[in-house]
């Protein structure tokens, strides 16, 4: 697992490098959501997650989730259940299109 994140973290360092995007936008707050946390920061923010808020329980997941969503920039979700879930994790969401 380890050299995964590892080569992953060094593929995002190289590509920031190559595109200076202004937002990371990932789909999974682990392990993509975490190696942006860890490999870019000051990147411009990330934008986690629509996938395993449901998966990977306990320590150290929850831990690792958690880190990775308190340093995401903004959240975005799908559903209002899943908003909830990061809300306890403690995600910072986007606000809604709609709201002023």
């Amino acid at each position: 697992m380890l050299p995964f994140l590892a080569t992953e973290a060094m593929a995002l360092r190289r590509l920031i490098t190559e595109f200076d995007p202004d937002v990371l936008h990932v789909h999974w707050v682990l392990p993509q959501g975490l190696v942006a946390a860890l490999a870019a920061p000051g990147s411009g923010g990330c934008s986690p997650p629509t996938g395993d808020v449901y998966a990977l329980a306990g320590w150290p997941a929850t831990g690792l989730k958690r880190l990775a969503l308190r340093r995401a920039t903004a959240v975005t979700v799908p559903n209002q259940e899943m908003r909830e879930r990061l809300l306890q994790l403690g995600a910072i969401l986007a606000p809604r299109w709609s709201d002023p």
